[in-house]
C-alpha cells in the first residue's frame, strides 16, 4: 500500500512503475531479479526498493526495500547461527507478542528453534525433556508456548513460558494417546487448549491450567455417538465464525467439523462433500495441517505427496488449489508439510516441509512460494 498527506503520484520498484486501480491503496509491479536462469545455479544477491512520488513534487526514494537472495534449492539459507540446523521441520508458531517478531519451529530433534521475521536467522528457542516435539501453539491470554510430544505412544504436552522457557512443565495424561496436533481456544479471555489424538482421532480439551483433560469428542467410546468417526488426525483449527473445531483426518481425506461444546461430528469437506478440486486418493495422498484464514473466510489445509495446498471457503466447503507445482510454479514445491502460520491474511503464511527440513513463505494471493529458512 501507499499513502500520502496529499495524494500519491506515481510508485516505481527497481524503476518499474507500479500500477493500481485504487489510487495505491493496493499496487503491484512485476520486478526482473538479477538471475533469470529457472532453476538458478548460482547465489545471487538482490535489493529491492521503491520509490514514492506524491503530487506536491515530495519523493521518498527508500519508501522501502527488501533483499531477496536467489540460490540453488539445495542451499543452505540464511546463515546459521548457533549451530542450530532444522532436521525435519513439523510444527510453526508465530509469536508476536510483547514486540516480538519471530516464528517458533519444532522439528525432530529436542531443540525448539526461534526464527527472526526479518533476517530468517535461526536461534535456540528452548529444548524440551524427553521426546522430540510435533505441534505447537501460543496463548496469547496466558503468554505461554505449547508443545505436544510423544514418548512411545505417551501423549504429552509441554507448557513453555515466555518469561523463561527453560523452566517448563510436562503434562501426560491418558486420554493423550498421540497427540499431533494442538490449539487454543479463547472466549472471553479464558483459553483452553484444543488437541486431536493421531492414533485414535480423539478431540481433547484442557484447561489452561493444564489440569484437566477431557474428551471431547471420541467415535471409538461412542462420544458423543459413533457418527462420522475421526480416525488418524494431524491437524485441529479453531473456526471462531462458525464456532466449532476443524479436524483433518488423512486416513479417509475428509475434514471433520466438531460441534466445540457437543462433541457432535459433521464432515466439513471431502470429495463428496463440498466441490472443486478433490483431495488426493486414500493411503497415497494425505491432508495434514490447517489453519484458519479468517479475513478470507476460509481454511488453509496442506495435503503432504501432492504438492498441493488448498482454500476452502468455510460456507460451503469447496476446495481450490491456492498453491502447487503447476497452479503457481514448478520450484519450491511444499511437499511434506505439517504446519502452518498464517501472518497476514492479505500477505502470506509460513509453511514447513518436513522432509526438505524447511520453511516456506507463501503467497495467500497469488500462491508463489519463497524459502524462508532452510538447511
Amino acid at each position: 500500500t501507499a499513502s500520502d498527506t496529499y495524494s500519491v503520484k506515481s510508485v516505481k520498484v527497481n524503476g518499474v512503475t507500479a500500477t493500481t486501480s485504487d489510487g495505491f491503496a493496493n499496487w503491484q509491479a512485476t520486478v526482473p531479479l538479477t538471475d533469470t536462469t529457472a532453476p538458478v545455479t548460482a547465489t545471487t544477491e538482490n535489493t529491492v526498493t521503491v520509490v514514492t512520488e506524491d503530487n506536491a513534487g515530495n519523493i521518498a526514494t527508500d519508501a522501502a526495500h527488501v533483499d531477496v537472495t536467489q540460490a540453488p534449492l539445495t542451499s543452505t539459507f540464511p546463515l546459521v547461527d548457533g549451530g542450530q540446523f532444522m532436521v525435519g521441520v513439523w510444527g510453526l508458531a508465530l509469536d508476536r507478542l510483547d514486540g516480538r517478531n519471530r516464528l517458533l519451529v519444532t522439528d525432530e530433534t529436542t531443540r525448539i528453534k526461534s526464527i527472526d521475521l526479518a533476517s530468517g536467522r535461526r536461534t535456540l528457542f528452548a529444548t524440551t525433556p524427553t521426546c522430540s516435539s510435533l505441534g505447537i501453539y501460543i496463548n496469547s491470554v496466558n503468554k505461554h508456548a505449547y508443545a505436544s510430544c510423544n514418548d512411545s505412544l505417551n501423549g504429552k504436552i509441554v507448557d513453555f513460558d515466555f518469561a523463561d522457557p527453560s523452566l517448563f512443565q510436562v503434562y501426560s495424561n491418558a486420554q493423550l494417546k498421540s497427540v499431533a496436533s494442538i490449539a487454543v481456544d479463547v472466549n472471553a479471555d479464558i483459553a483452553k487448549l484444543i488437541s486431536v489424538n493421531d492414533a485414535d482421532g480423539a478431540v481433547i480439551t484442557i484447561n489452561q491450567a493444564l489440569s484437566d483433560f477431557t474428551v471431547l469428542s471420541d467415535s471409538k467410546k461412542s462420544i458423543p455417538n459413533v457418527t462420522n468417526p475421526i480416525n488418524k488426525s494431524w491437524g485441529i483449527a479453531l473456526d471462531k465464525v462458525n464456532n466449532r473445531y476443524l479436524v483433518s483426518d488423512y486416513s479417509q481425506q475428509t475434514i471433520f467439523a466438531v460441534d466445540p461444546i457437543t462433541g457432535v461430528r459433521s464432515v466439513f469437506s471431502n470429495n463428496t462433500t463440498g466441490s472443486g478440486e478433490l483431495f488426493g486418493t486414500i493411503g497415497d495422498k494425505y491432508i495434514t495441517a490447517i489453519a484458519i484464514d479468517e479475513l478470507n473466510k476460509r481454511a488453509i489445509v496442506a495435503e503432504v505427496f501432492s504438492e498441493k495446498i488448498f482454500a476452502i471457503d468455510l460456507a460451503t466447503g469447496n476446495r481450490s488449489v491456492l498453491s502447487s507445482s503447476t497452479s503457481s510454479n514448478a520450484f519450491n514445491v511444499v511437499n511434506e508439510c505439517y504446519g502452518i502460520a498464517i501472518v497476514d491474511p492479505k500477505g502470506y503464511a509460513f509453511l514447513s516441509d518436513q522432509g526438505r527440513s524447511a520453511v516456506y513463505a507463501v503467497d495467500l494471493v497469488t500462491g508463489h512460494r519463497v524459502i524462508f529458512s532452510k538447511n
